[in-house]
């Protein structure tokens, strides 16, 4: 048993599909969880991290009920009794000597800041779960949406700015401008010397002026109190109609679906035109 396991993971990590596709997969990434969910039936995944609720809702509400969830501890490897094993890239090392003794394999799974790498990190889970035709599936529904976005470009090129009120925004190199520039708009961050984050509090915002903000939502239910909190005075002034809210799952797991994120915020985008000077 334990060379059918560990050949298995031989073949997934050249490209090729596993002899035996595994049956009672564990995953501890809950980025790895919502991809898992659609290449394969919940009867072949022993259980899900616990955190996958609050990000598969922005990709199949529901798919995750009624699947046994772990904390990454080591009784709930024990207990699952997995025949492969999925963590994020930082989670491997922690994971990997307990997991040979249970004889199952594991995978370590990068996060994808770019279309290019949505492709390889899909093609790379399918494969090692014997999914590949389902991955491809997943892909060339991506590849149809971002060749559509490519196809019309909008009327005005806006400038947006993924703001969260004095904290981080996402720069050049990260998932967040991938969406945004297929999507056919500017992101404001990527002009910045800093690189992939920049701090910007609401001087710089008001400095720089994008014509949009975008706020992500982490749950379909209410927007988060940062979110509460940046909707006020000057800001809201300033962009009344310009706030724009987007699925957080989308922006910060690279799924395929990442690119049906481009689609609605070009769509959010359409209806606006550029900000004027301010009075």
């Amino acid at each position: 048993m334990r060379c059918i396991f560990a050949c298995a993971s031989a073949l997934a990590l050249i490209g090729a599909a596993p002899a035996v596709k595994p049956q009672r997969i564990v995953s501890m990434h809950q980025c790895t969880d919502s991809l898992l969910l659609q290449l394969v039936p919940k009867a072949r995944i022993a259980s899900i991290s616990f955190l996958t609720h609050e990000a598969v809702w922005a990709v199949a509400p529901g798919a995750d009920e009624g699947l046994a969830t772990n904390r990454g501890a080591v009784e709930d490897l024990i207990a699952a009794k997995p025949d492969l094993i999925i963590v994020g890239r930082y989670g491997a090392t922690s994971v990997r000597q307990f997991a040979e003794r249970l004889g199952a394999p594991v995978l370590a799974m990068d996060e994808a800041q770019s279309f290019d790498e949505i492709r390889a990190v899909t093609r790379k889970l399918a494969d090692a779960v014997g999914e590949r035709e389902r991955g491809e599936d997943l892909l060339a529904r991506m590849d149809g949406a971002l060749a559509q976005l490519a196809r019309t470009r909008p009327a005005h090129t806006l400038s947006v700015a993924a703001w969260r009120g004095g904290d981080y925004i996402s720069g050049r190199g990260t998932l967040t401008n991938a969406i945004i520039e297929a999507a056919g708009a500017a992101n404001i961050a990527a002009r910045m010397p800093d690189g992939q984050t920049n701090s910007f509090d609401i001087e710089t915002l008001l400095a720089v002026r994008p014509d949009a903000l975008l706020y992500a939502d982490k749950t379909p239910e209410k927007p988060s109190l940062r979110v509460a909190q940046t909707q006020t005075g000057i800001v809201q002034k300033l962009y009344h109609g310009r706030m724009l809210t987007y699925p957080a799952p989308l922006y910060s797991c690279g799924l395929p679906q990442s690119a049906e994120a481009a689609v609605q915020l070009r769509a959010q985008l359409s209806t606006l035109s550029p900000l004027e000077a301010w009075r």
